[in-house]
């Protein structure tokens, strides 16, 4: 499978698919790697080459210590593009991957034919950064600089402290699925982890992606996005609420908000037939160039 260097970091991708449609490339979120589109890719991929990726930090990409910024890793997006030999695509991201997917339709508007930001936020509230030191002092330990989740996010970096993943995805389950998911899926999800176990995975690596979400802020640069755009949330997310998509569909210009009723962050897992089927509509819908001088 390919792997493209950007600058010593080795970053990892497949690409599925052949149909005649514009390719789509698809970003995971924090902690996240390739294979957690394995129940959207399917339905995608029938009618357009379908690409996706593991993060730097995550899955079998390189794992340097961060912290890592948004507009870095929409930087490494950009490589594997280029590697894969893909000008434009329809470009989705989910929660990190949705912030990803702003910093790289904001610097390379020419290659985004549509952006599909779900479940995600233009920057952290106090609500969110207050959910965050709460389960970062769950799962860090040593030397953490106190509460300050800044300072926590450091000492992982810089060694004298140590992010437990196994604590960090018990903390995080529940809020990015339902109980009823959780129970129902125990078996799935027990092999989903298992299998980015064998992949590798990095306290280090997971860190860098954290500082990533919580440094992201598109907010008085949004109105200068201008391309087709879909904003959808869940109505049942707990981790980054609907209202953080509100924001995003009305400052981005011409944007269409959309809900999965019940659906919770986890959308890709747990909601895959709901959000490969708003996917697959909205990048049919624009997989025709605009006409030369139209304003989006």
């Amino acid at each position: 499978m390919p792997h493209v260097d950007v600058h010593g970091v080795r970053v990892y991708y497949e690409i599925t698919g052949s149909g005649p449609g514009t390719p789509a490339a698809l970003i995971m979120g924090l902690g996240g790697d390739a294979h957690a589109w394995e129940r959207v890719v399917p339905k995608l991929a029938e009618s357009r080459r379908v690409l996706v990726l593991d993060n730097r930090g995550m899955g079998r990409s390189d794992k340097p210590a961060g912290p890592y910024s948004t507009s870095g890793l929409a930087a490494d997006f950009a490589h594997v593009l280029d590697a894969a030999g893909i000008d434009v695509a329809h470009v989705a991201g989910i929660s990190l991957g949705g912030m990803i997917a702003q910093e790289f339709a904001l610097a390379h508007p020419a290659r985004v034919r549509s952006l599909s930001l779900i479940a995600t936020y233009a920057k952290a509230s106090a609500e969110t950064k207050e959910l965050a030191e709460s389960g970062a002092e769950r799962m860090v330990t040593g030397e953490r600089g106190g509460r300050d989740f800044g300072a926590m996010l450091a000492a992982v970096n810089d060694g004298s402290a140590t992010l437990d993943l196994f604590k960090a995805f018990a903390f995080m389950m529940p809020l990015v699925f339902s109980p009823a998911f959780l129970m129902r899926e125990a078996a799935y999800l027990q092999t989903f982890f298992q299998r980015s176990l064998g992949y590798g995975i990095s306290g280090e690596g997971f860190a860098g992606q954290v500082a990533a979400v919580f440094a992201h802020d598109t907010v008085d640069r949004l109105g200068s996005l201008h391309v087709p755009t879909l904003v959808l949330t869940g109505t049942a997310d707990r981790l980054i609420a609907p209202p953080h998509s509100r924001f995003l569909a009305d400052r981005i210009p011409g944007a269409r908000f959309d809900e999965i009723e019940g659906g919770t962050h986890g959308l890709n897992m747990e909601f895959p037939d709901h959000l490969a089927e708003k996917l697959a509509a909205f990048f049919a819908e624009h997989d025709a160039a605009p006409a030369a001088g139209l304003s989006l």
